[in-house]
């Protein structure tokens, strides 16, 4: 048997055993491609799908990767078909806050000058009561006239207004000689369901007349009260500061106040208007100071 002869590399590559397995090699591969490029025409979603006993079925993400671009695109390409709308929408949402906010400071204006309003009718509402001989009335005039009292608008002027009544009101029951009706004794004087005979009442059934006692009555009734034998001089005296700090009639007040001077003789007293504010803790303050001092 001959030896075989070494050839070279060149005369060996293209042999004919070689270039059958290269043809089949081009084969394979052309094979391989077409095969692929059908999976990625009809199957796009099974084209990268693989299997593995151990991890299960993994899918590439290209495919939806391109889908979900897709779609993107799609909405893109319809918010810019609606900016026009969408622009639209953000203007009258602005538009809307600020008719919203014009028309909460309105309602804030419109309740202040409700407010406003109210405290005025409020404050005329006093005058008139003052004017009308209520002593109520009148007291929260002075309480206001002094600062005591603070209200939420327009406070000062409301001091200077008040002020200006009460002095009115003042001089309006300071006249010099006043038209005081005769003392009497009211015929038929119920308190409770006792007859009150002017023989027989005590100061204290006297004290409760000037609360019980019809308006008309209760003038005539002090003038007979300061000028009666009954009582004695400190039991007209208590009784007419009482009149003075809970009468609710400023006729009434200002008859009290007259008496009281009249009995006691105090120039310092008489020299004050009968309705100033100082005027019942300057009685007090007399009756005090004087009470072991007075005689019947």
């Amino acid at each position: 048997m001959q030896p075989r002869l070494k050839r070279p590399f060149f005369q060996r590559l293209f042999t004919l055993q070689f270039t059958r397995k290269l043809i089949l090699c081009a084969i394979g591969t052309l094979v391989a491609i077409g095969t692929l490029m059908c999976l990625l025409r009809f199957f796009p979603e099974k084209a990268f799908e693989f299997s593995s006993p151990y991890l299960g079925t993994i899918k590439a993400a290209a495919g939806k990767a391109s889908t979900y671009l897709a779609e993107i695109e799609t909405i893109r390409q319809r918010v810019e078909g609606q900016r026009d709308t969408i622009d639209a929408s953000f203007a009258n949402a602005a538009g809307a806050q600020r008719a919203a906010s014009n028309a909460t400071a309105q309602v804030f204006l419109a309740r202040e000058q409700l407010s406003k309003m109210e405290t005025n009718a409020a404050f005329l509402e006093l005058i008139a009561r003052a004017f009308a001989d209520d002593r109520d009335a009148f007291d929260q005039l002075a309480q206001i006239s002094i600062g005591a009292r603070e209200l939420e608008s327009g406070a000062t002027n409301f001091r200077v207004r008040a002020w200006g009544v009460i002095s009115s009101i003042v001089e309006l029951h300071n006249v010099k000689d006043p038209n005081i009706p005769a003392g009497y004794f009211p015929p038929e004087m119920f308190l409770g369901n006792k007859v009150l005979k002017e023989s027989e009442i005590t100061v204290e059934e006297a004290r409760l007349c000037f609360s019980v006692l019809p308006m008309g009555t209760k003038e005539p009734f002090l003038q007979w009260f300061s000028y009666s034998d009954r009582f004695t001089k400190l039991q007209k005296l208590e009784v007419l500061l009482t009149v003075r700090k809970e009468a609710k009639s400023l006729f009434l007040c200002e008859r009290a106040v007259r008496e009281f001077c009249r009995l006691t003789g105090s120039q310092e007293l008489i020299s004050l208007r009968p309705l100033h504010p100082v005027m019942p803790q300057r009685m007090e303050d007399w009756l005090r100071e004087n009470r072991g001092k007075i005689r019947e």
